[in-house]
């Protein structure tokens, strides 16, 4: 899941940059811009950012506040630990549930440029959730061999 969110997530940085070079090349070169760079630039930011967002959480490398939790016993760690992992879920059930929502929503929609479908912008969203979900309920000595494999 990680190499995969990884490869996903460099893929559309990468066409990102390739976009917006092109667009600077093709005005500069020629006055005149790229019609359709913007709109695939938008949309693989989407996708970088929502992919990226799931490398960063599986390998722990977002921010955590946690002077309180490092001054708890270890029963007291465990429970508010489980704590916040509940309230992360919820919050994620719901980003996975109005992502379909949007998604099906934009079944029917195409953009403007590309003339590709709508939902190709929102999937992201319930993707990224269910795979954070994933994620999250891992226990930890999956998430630590997982992390060893790829520091090796």
């Amino acid at each position: 899941m990680l190499i995969t969110s990884l490869v996903i997530s460099i893929a559309a940085f990468t066409v990102l940059l390739m976009s917006l070079l092109g667009q600077f090349i093709s005005r500069a070169l020629f006055n005149t811009g790229l019609i359709w760079s913007d709109e695939l630039a938008r949309l693989c930011f989407v996708w970088c950012s929502f992919f990226g967002a799931v490398v960063a959480w599986q390998t722990q490398a977002l921010h955590r506040i946690d002077m309180l939790m490092r001054r708890l016993t270890s029963a007291w760690r465990t429970l508010f630990e489980r704590l916040v992992q509940t309230m992360i879920s919820i919050a994620l059930v719901y980003l996975l549930w109005y992502g379909l929502a949007m998604l099906q929503r934009a079944l029917d929609q195409t953009t403007e440029t590309l003339e590709i479908s709508g939902a190709w912008l929102y999937l992201p969203i319930p993707v990224m959730a269910a795979m954070m979900l994933v994620v999250t309920w891992l226990p930890k000595e999956a998430q630590q061999q997982k992390q060893l494999m790829i520091d090796d």
